[in-house]
């Protein structure tokens, strides 16, 4: 959301809050004694006036607004995180598969340290190559189509269940990022990788 957009909306929650409270103070002086009428869950009765009665409806009406807005907004932050995490989940896919290769394979003689210290490194490169501006836009075109698919509920394989369902996706952001790095230029990709030993 952006910062005009934020401030709308501050804006807005504002009004409705000090529209909600003019009302109550109103209702307040407003109603009777007995109580007809006052926000206690009690409905506004025949003898109670008409001002009454139409500041009882806005506040009804304003705290049904606001209690709608609340809920809508916190399933809304619900979805973004969830969408947020799976982005998550997708990149630390691609940047792991961009770094699998059978010259990983080849060093599991030297034992695990080795292997993780290149699983690290690749991992870095892909995502200092996906920061990188002069980074061809097709691989990051291929990147993002991969990464919609991943979001996207419809799927070659049905999600109806956890292992099958996912396969499909996870087969699509590995090619992906196959794909990605053979898209790069070599001299691009030398030099970051370069750039990493130098800082390990």
């Amino acid at each position: 959301m952006s910062h005009e957009l934020w401030s709308r909306f501050v804006i807005a929650c504002g009004v409705v809050m000090l529209v909600l409270t003019a009302a109550r103070v109103c209702e307040a002086g407003l109603a009777p004694r007995e109580g007809v009428g006052m926000i206690t869950g009690v409905q506004a009765g025949p003898n109670t006036d008409p001002l009454s009665r139409l500041t009882h409806r806005i506040v009804k009406r304003v705290e049904n607004t606001t209690g709608r807005m609340q809920a809508l907004l916190s399933t809304a932050g619900v979805v973004w995180i969830s969408i947020l995490a799976s982005a998550i989940v997708f990149l630390l896919v691609a940047a792991v598969s961009s770094a699998t290769d059978f010259r990983m394979l080849a060093l599991r003689h030297r034992g695990l340290r080795a292997m993780s210290r290149y699983l690290g490194h690749g991992t870095l490169t892909f995502l200092r190559i996906l920061r990188d501006r002069h980074t061809p836009a097709i691989a990051r075109l291929l990147l993002v189509g991969a990464l919609l698919y991943w979001l996207l509920p419809i799927d070659l394989i049905p999600d109806n269940t956890l292992v099958p369902g996912f396969i499909d996706d996870l087969l699509v952001a590995v090619l992906a990022a196959k794909g990605f790095v053979y898209l790069c230029p070599d001299a691009l990709v030398a030099r970051h990788a370069a750039a990493v030993e130098a800082h390990a």
